[in-house]
């Protein structure tokens, strides 16, 4: 009876950390002082984003450090914004910075495909932010496909605006032929963004792509549309017809083609009690592209950076980890350490049960 009660109290002692061991790890997720964004300004990802507050005050030097370690990218040297509420010093402060083709030192260099880290530090305090390489390698890719979308939109822009300005129905109708390739380039471009935006998807399941989707969905229906009114105009033998349908930028084709780069204009209406209520408009590229490096976002904590990762290389078209060990390892602080730990001692818990029972059954 003796060995029954030790080992059930041992049993539970295991069980009950297992439990607290993931909540006390959860609980300890460190603080989250701000975020680093990349934009587009003159070129394409060549900005970043920087917004933070409640950090020690003092002098600190930004830059965006490369996933192996081995290059950097100083952004600028950034004074904290210190606040005085109510005749108080306070002691911690905010710091809000774009980099951008007005700064000091910058190149229009893509930042998001050679940058998946961040540091801010001084001789006192260091922070610091960062990604996954192969998250931020796919995201890059996906807002590189939503650009090359941008091109083959903006082409079929032209052909459809020369459409609406043609004088005579040969002219109209030819303008709308020569369209009938940029629709199927714009078209491959679309399936390649919704094959990147999947890649993402697969490197981080956490990441939610819903707005992304939202607009690829969009997109693919003014296409439809464009098809529909290109093949009503060159069926039919009225000038006044083919112009309704080729339309301009307040309808038609032609407006399809700019919601399909700018997407439509927020709205608002009054519901029943006199409330304005906001409609926000479709999204196009534009909102497609900065949706995407939205999810390469940088969450700033106080720390040094983890260790480097191991540089990636192209095989056959595909990423793959060429460092020393390249064994896959988690990182400090990944949930699959948590999980991990938390079954290894659930199922530590079982084998002592099974094995105590076992024993004393052939003792018996």
């Amino acid at each position: 009876m003796f060995r029954i009660k030790t080992i059930a109290i041992f049993a539970l002692t295991i069980f009950s950390f297992a439990i607290s061991f993931g909540t006390i790890v959860e609980a300890n997720d460190p603080t989250v002082y701000g975020t680093v964004t990349f934009a587009d300004d003159a070129g394409h990802n060549d900005s970043a984003v920087i917004s933070i507050s409640g950090i020690a005050a003092g002098t600190y030097t930004a830059s965006l450090v490369s996933s192996d370690g081995k290059s950097s990218f100083k952004l600028s040297d950034l004074d904290v914004d210190i606040a005085t509420l109510q005749g108080v010093v306070q002691t911690t402060g905010s710091i809000d910075f774009t980099f951008d083709s007005s700064s000091s030192g910058y190149t229009g260099a893509d930042l998001l495909s050679s940058y998946s880290r961040f540091l801010l530090e001084n001789s006192e305090n260091t922070y610091s932010a960062s990604n996954n390489v192969s998250t931020t390698s796919s995201i890059s890719t996906l807002v590189a496909s939503l650009s090359s979308a941008k091109a083959s939109a903006n082409a079929l822009k032209n052909d459809l605006e020369s459409a609406s300005a043609a004088s005579t129905l040969e002219d109209i109708q030819s303008s709308v032929t020569d369209s009938g390739s940029e629709i199927n380039n714009l078209k491959a471009a679309i399936s390649d963004v919704s094959a990147a935006s999947a890649e993402v998807k697969s490197a981080d399941e956490s990441l939610d792509l819903a707005g992304v989707e939202a607009i690829i969905n969009n997109i693919n229906t003014w296409i439809a549309s464009i098809e529909a009114n290109n093949t009503a105009v060159s069926g039919t033998s009225s000038i006044t017809v083919a112009q309704t349908y080729v339309g301009s930028a307040t309808g038609g084709s032609v407006a399809d083609s700019h919601a399909i780069i700018n997407g439509l204009p927020d709205k608002f209406e009054y519901d029943s009690d006199g409330n304005r209520v906001e409609l926000p408009g479709a999204g196009g590229i534009h909102k497609g592209i900065a949706a995407a490096q939205g999810l390469a976002s940088l969450s700033v904590i106080e720390g040094e950076l983890p260790a480097s990762e191991g540089s990636s290389a192209q095989i056959d078209g595909k990423n793959v980890n060429t460092s020393v060990l390249g064994l896959g390892l988690p990182s400090v602080g990944d949930k699959f350490v948590t999980l991990t730990m938390q079954l290894s001692l659930i199922f530590g818990t079982l084998l002592i049960l099974t094995s105590g029972g076992m024993i004393l059954l052939k003792k018996k």
